[in-house]
């Protein structure tokens, strides 16, 4: 038995545990960067990481997009 398989169980198959809290921050993240002024180093810190440029990379992997372009998008709606 794989280590991630009680979690995958608990999220509903094929799910790890890992992947979920990653889209989980990253949804957090997205919300703050649309929603509010808060800066990357205080949007970063709030969804678990120690600096903005470990946060930066991690969001770009998941999302394909940096989180200014994000924000950017976001301004000219």
């Amino acid at each position: 038995m794989s280590r991630a398989t009680p979690g995958a169980a608990l999220l509903g198959g094929d799910q790890h545990v890992a992947d979920f809290v990653t889209r989980t921050r990253m949804t957090i993240a997205a919300d703050l960067l649309t929603g509010t002024e808060r800066g990357l180093d205080d949007i970063a810190g709030a969804v678990g990481y120690r600096s903005a440029s470990a946060f930066g990379k991690a969001f770009r992997a998941a999302t394909g997009e940096t989180p200014s372009a994000l924000r950017r998008t976001a301004r000219a709606r």
